[in-house]
C-alpha cells in the first residue's frame, strides 16, 4: 500500500500508510523555535509506538527526510525479539539486574 498525505500546512505535515494489522504515521510539526520536529509512529489497535524521531533546521530537510522514511520497509524495523533479565544482587534498598537482549554475549546492569 502506498502513503497518503493526511494535513499539509505551513507548520504541520502528515503523512500515514496502512499496512496489515497497523499504520505508520509520519507527522512534522513545526515548533515555536521555527524548528521542525518530525515523528515516525506505528500506531496499531489503540497503542501507538514512536519508531524514530527527529529535529531539523528547515523545510527542505523535513521534505527530504520524510522521503528517506517513507522508503523504509517497516518489516526490517524489528528491534529487539527478546530481553531476558536476572536478578543479582537484592538487599532492603539496593537490587542489581543483569539484561540481555536477543540472547548477545555481553550482560548490561541495571541498578
Amino acid at each position: 500500500m502506498s502513503w497518503k498525505k493526511v494535513a499539509e500546512s505551513e507548520d504541520l505535515i502528515v503523512f500515514e500508510k496502512k499496512l496489515k494489522d497497523s499504520k505508520l504515521k509520519i507527522e512534522a510539526r513545526k515548533t515555536d523555535e521555527l524548528m521542525w520536529e518530525v515523528f515516525k509512529t506505528q500506531i496499531k489497535g489503540d497503542s501507538s509506538n514512536l519508531v524514530s524521531e527527529y529535529v531539523l533546521n528547515s523545510k527542505k530537510q523535513v521534505n527530504d527526510l520524510i522521503r528517506t522514511l517513507k522508503e523504509e520497509d517497516p518489516e526490517l524495523k524489528n528491534v529487539a525479539s527478546s530481553i531476558s533479565m536476572s536478578r543479582v544482587y537484592k538487599e532492603e534498598f539496593v537490587e542489581k539486574w543483569n539484561f540481555r537482549v536477543d540472547n548477545q554475549k555481553l550482560n548490561n546492569s541495571l541498578s
